[in-house]
């Protein structure tokens, strides 16, 4: 189990029952320990900090380090999401640097100069066909992989708002959360758009991040948590009074 903090990297062994922190420093000075996202394959563990990046290596165990020295477009990462040939790397500020996995070299950088609409990334998800980016002003850009296209979905569109924080894939469904407008569900299949708020039973509209799979989707907000079944159209909400320490969810 890993596990993402201001102050490093842990790891918890199951086997052993065992925690382990891992902690880059130079003299008295730790580096770029605060990691923002993590993201994992069956043979590498991706995690994006405010200094660059660490992959980990599972069956070499051993550690790698990419900044802008190695062709990052900028350190401080928001963002990673793994396809088949290359791994996606947000930045809060300055657009998305591509990972060939066969060159093993970063192969291309995406900002609003080309194909992206602004180089504010919030979040960044994949699915078999395609690669969904969450930006901060100008809601989703998907990049279908196979014919090398982009599209884009905002408000006008049926996005619940243009801010986004968090992007999950279940099966044909998306789920996306936003700033202060609640979550969208996006049906790939019909195309369809279903937005939900705090009208609809959500503990608040500000979302700070989302968890979706097998039908359950579990959704992370500064009002408490939320789980919603979408078998059953059943929500239900968490907070204090069931025993959260605090209402205010950050993941």
């Amino acid at each position: 189990v890993w596990v993402g903090t201001k102050d490093g990297i842990s790891r918890y062994d199951k086997t052993l029952n065992d925690w382990a922190l891992k902690r880059e420093t130079q003299g008295k000075n730790i580096l770029f320990n605060r990691v923002n996202t993590i993201a994992s394959d069956e043979e590498l563990v991706w995690f994006g900090t405010e200094g660059g990046v660490w992959r980990y290596d599972k069956s070499k165990d051993t550690w790698n380090s990419y900044t802008k020295d190695e062709g990052l477009v900028d350190d401080n990462v928001s963002s990673i999401a793994i396809t088949e040939s290359s791994v996606w790397i947000g930045t809060f500020d300055f657009g998305i640097s591509e990972y060939s996995k066969a060159d093993r070299n970063f192969v291309r950088s995406y900002t609003r100069n080309d194909l992206l609409k602004t180089d504010l990334i919030e979040a960044i998800t994949s699915d078999d066909s395609s690669v969904w980016i969450g930006t901060a002003e100008y809601g989703i850009q998907r990049y279908i992989r196979r014919v090398n296209s982009w599209m884009e979905y905002t408000r006008e569109t049926g996005l619940a708002g243009n801010h986004i924080t968090c992007i999950e894939v279940d099966g044909n469904n998306l789920w996306i959360a936003t700033a202060e407008s609640g979550v969208s569900l996006f049906k790939k299949t019909s195309n369809v758009w279903i937005t939900y708020t705090e009208r609809d039973f959500l503990a608040g509209n500000d979302i700070k991040s989302m968890d979706a799979r097998d039908g359950l989707i579990w959704v992370a907000t500064r009002d408490g948590i939320n789980k919603y079944d979408l078998n059953t159209k059943n929500w239900n909400t968490y907070n204090k009074v069931d025993g959260l320490p605090t209402n205010y969810v950050t993941n």
